[in-house]
């Protein structure tokens, strides 16, 4: 089962200190192969705030208590705060055993073309301060051009050794199922991630998303795992807006439980998701 961490973590820590939360997550366990039944979670922390609001010192702050736990796998993007999240990375002098994975996305005048695409993946690299990233994701997709020069595109620069692993990002089913085939048929290098929401609350990707990823053997990662921040601190917020006062079931379950790490334990234990999926 794969699961991630992704803005949220740097919200939880404007109440709660980074290691408190990072101690209810697993111990990451080396994993040898991805098709293998014994699989384990995979925590990977998500960087959208770093650089907005998360400054340099408490983004490397948080890096450091997540490789303190054992986990490995840090996720940013070409447009997460303008390119200082990916700043603040390259920054951090990370160990090349640290595995990075950004995304290239079509909005604010971008495109997925085959120029763009270089570009955005270039830029990154020298914001990161690396040769390579692990893990290139087509952060959603650019239904103004065709998707075979953008996979053509990806194929160059996989050859020429940019990155490892392809990524799909907020693609509907279809579009992953004819990506796949698309690649297949050229042998250009196919994706084997998909990034896709998935919580407590939004759980669509179980109808369709998550078979076609089971079929085509691509890995599933989980973002914003806590519903953007929605918890029970938000409903006991707007319970005192509109009637004026507390709930106190709501003050109850308070008391109980950490609602975040609730909600955030629920993500890789969901009964559609085999080993292998978030």
């Amino acid at each position: 089962m794969l699961w991630v961490i992704t803005r949220p973590l740097c919200t939880l820590r404007q109440s709660k200190a980074i290691k408190d939360v990072l101690v209810h997550l697993p111990k990451c366990v080396a994993r040898r192969n991805m098709s293998s039944p014994a699989k384990k979670p995979v925590s990977l922390l998500g960087t959208m705030g770093f650089g907005g609001r998360a400054d340099a010192e408490q983004s490397l702050e948080m890096v450091k208590a997540f490789l303190d736990r054992g986990h490995n796998q840090v996720d940013t993007a070409f447009m997460y705060v303008d390119g200082k999240s990916e700043t603040i990375i390259g920054g951090m002098n990370l160990p090349k055993t640290v595995s990075i994975a950004t995304k290239a996305n079509p909005w604010d005048g971008k495109t997925l073309k085959p120029e763009s695409v270089r570009s955005q993946l270039e830029t990154s690299l020298q914001r990161l301060r690396t040769d390579c990233v692990d893990l290139f994701y087509l952060h959603a997709p650019d239904h103004q051009n065709p998707i075979e020069d953008t996979l053509r595109a990806c194929n160059d620069l996989h050859k020429e050794g940019k990155f490892k692993e392809l990524g799909l990002s907020n693609y509907v089913s279809w579009e992953v199922a004819e990506i796949v085939c698309i690649c297949r048929h050229n042998n250009w290098i196919v994706p084997t991630v998909y990034q896709g929401m998935y919580n407590a609350t939004t759980r669509q990707v179980e109808t369709e998303l998550l078979p076609c990823l089971r079929y085509y053997g691509m890995r599933f990662y989980a973002y914003n795992p806590l519903a953007g921040s929605l918890s029970w601190y938000t409903l006991q917020f707007h319970f005192k807006k509109f009637y004026s006062k507390e709930s106190t079931w709501i003050k109850a379950i308070l008391e109980l439980s950490q609602n975040e790490y609730i909600i955030l334990k629920y993500v890789p234990y969901m009964h559609s998701c085999p080993p292998g999926d978030g």
